[in-house]
């Protein structure tokens, strides 16, 4: 009777600790429901040296898969298409010659299994804008400085909002030089995310 019981204890310990290391590894991909999506900002500011320029901001991408995994600067999708309108406080160009931008996986907040919110980084995204009565600027992320957001995330895992992270500062450059004086810029503001063509995009915890 002891030997049974020490078998059937080793047993029930062998399966518990199989179901925690699955539970574990599955832990460390967040799913998404729709790779390819679209950004909408009515109002994204950009900030450089006391200006703002205001404007219209779509973006489109899509995600490489339909499931990420939790490892920082992993590459998980592109921006494909970009486009500015309605601009106030000055003027703001696409240099569309810089797509795709790569867009990077950068953490998670939120007790788990719940996510509250989820950081991605954008890289490679090049821009002019031209505050009124001034110059034109080029505005260029980078590896070393990328635009940040931050999408919040419902309960149920509906992505609610992309917000801009506003310490995330953007060098200018152009002009012969003059451009750096005004030091970096940053954007301002919450965009929604959908999937392509309508509809909530959701990311869980798998």
């Amino acid at each position: 009777m002891r030997k049974s019981s020490k078998l059937l204890f080793a047993s029930l310990t062998a399966a518990l600790l199989l179901a925690t290391a699955v539970g574990t590894s599955s832990a460390n991909r967040l799913s998404i429901n729709e790779r390819s999506y679209t950004i909408r900002w009515t109002a994204l500011r950009f900030i450089a040296a006391g200006n703002t320029v205001t404007c219209s901001v779509t973006l489109e991408g899509s995600f490489h898969s339909a499931t990420i995994r939790k490892i920082e600067r992993l590459l998980v999708g592109h921006i494909t298409r970009a486009s500015v309108a309605g601009c106030s406080g000055g003027s703001a160009t696409v240099l569309r010659e810089s797509l795709p931008w790569h867009v990077q996986y950068a953490g998670f907040t939120g007790r788990l299994p719940a996510i509250a919110t989820v950081k991605l980084l954008l890289v490679g995204a090049a821009f002019q804008v031209q505050p009124s009565g001034n110059l034109a600027c080029l505005a260029r992320t980078s590896e070393a400085r990328p635009a940040v957001g931050i999408a919040g995330i419902e309960e149920a895992g509906g992505v609610t909002e992309l917000a801009a992270e506003v310490g995330a500062e953007i060098p200018l450059e152009g002009s012969g030089g003059l451009c750096r004086f005004a030091g970096a810029g940053h954007f301002e503001g919450t965009g929604t995310p959908t999937k392509l063509g309508g509809g909530a995009l959701v990311i869980r915890l798998i």
